[in-house]
């Protein structure tokens, strides 16, 4: 019959399976870890959160959004709170309908203040997410240690400055 699995290939196939679980759940319990990490008020939080993310073998992008999302998002403080509290920064990366132009926008938060800034760039989807993660990581890096109370002035030099280094920002192209 053709379709139908005898018992010993279906055996095998549940074998196979449960053989991935632990390093699918490895992987998530690194997510988790990562997320938990970025969130200290730690000076050395980011780069334990890179070493937590590299040793479980995942990735920033899958973390904080996912292979196939368009939208990124770096929680450094919980954004459940009140908005004036909040710590994040968020990256969106879409097709523009246009054939090969990617259009990003990142979001920072630091307290009260935002700075929004978007671009629109030839280039591939994922790669593009790519290096609109690794740009965020680079920003969410720059602002960590930032007080809550800093203005929007400040907060959109050091934006713009990272956005300016652009493909540098892919310091570690396992990460993203």
């Amino acid at each position: 019959m053709l379709g139908k699995k005898t018992g010993a290939e279906l055996d095998r196939e549940i074998d196979m399976a449960l053989s991935r679980e632990p390093a699918r759940r490895a992987v998530g319990e690194g997510y988790k870890r990562f997320r938990d990490l970025v969130k200290l008020d730690e000076p050395g939080a980011m780069e334990i959160a890179e070493d937590a993310i590299l040793s479980s073998g995942g990735r920033i992008r899958d973390a904080t959004g996912g292979l196939r999302a368009r939208n990124f998002t770096i929680e450094m403080r919980p954004t459940h709170g009140p908005r004036d509290e909040w710590k994040m920064v968020q990256v969106n990366v879409d097709a523009t309908g246009k054939p090969g132009v990617i259009w990003t926008k990142w979001s920072v938060a630091n307290g009260p203040h935002r700075v929004y800034r978007e671009r629109n760039a030839k280039g591939e989807l994922v790669e593009s997410k790519q290096q609109g993660v690794a740009t965020a990581w680079a920003i969410a890096k720059a602002i960590k240690m930032l007080p809550l109370n800093t203005g929007e002035e400040k907060l959109a030099e050091i934006v713009d400055r990272v956005l300016a280094r652009g493909k540098k920002n892919m310091t570690n192209p396992q990460l993203f």
